[in-house]
């Protein structure tokens, strides 16, 4: 419910992370979290009717800047979600390992075995 929603986030917020909206015409469309705290990107969404326009791109730059403290912000993903990991690897994000591993039958949401990979964003001129 909305309200769960509204709780978890302020529980979150005061965790350290904090999050940022992103509308086109007054309509929210997508939104990302930052966790100054650990460097972490969350929380990354962009809606169905937005998908393909680019919101998903400027999210993920605009977090990594917001995290400039951080030489490499990190995020997780859910190995079967590819066009997430294909967003982040060609934003410079590359596998770092694993956090989290779900079983159909054990964890609820899940219906087939999935990986929630960990990946950290490589600079550049790093190599």
């Amino acid at each position: 419910t909305p309200e769960v929603m509204r709780q978890r986030l302020e529980e979150e917020r005061k965790a350290g992370w904090a999050f940022y909206l992103h509308t086109t015409s007054d309509t929210p469309d997508g939104m990302v979290g930052v966790c100054h705290k650990t460097g972490e990107i969350g929380h990354l969404f962009v809606t169905q009717s937005a998908r393909g326009s680019g919101i998903g791109t400027k999210l993920l730059d605009f977090a990594r800047k917001k995290l400039a403290e951080h030489a490499q912000p990190w995020l997780a993903v859910l190995d079967v979600n590819t066009a997430a990991i294909g967003l982040y690897r060609r934003m410079g994000y590359l596998p770092d390992g694993v956090r989290n591993m779900y079983q159909p039958g054990v964890d609820v949401a899940f219906c087939k075995p999935c990986k929630e990979l960990v990946m950290r964003y490589q600079p550049q001129d790093q190599g």
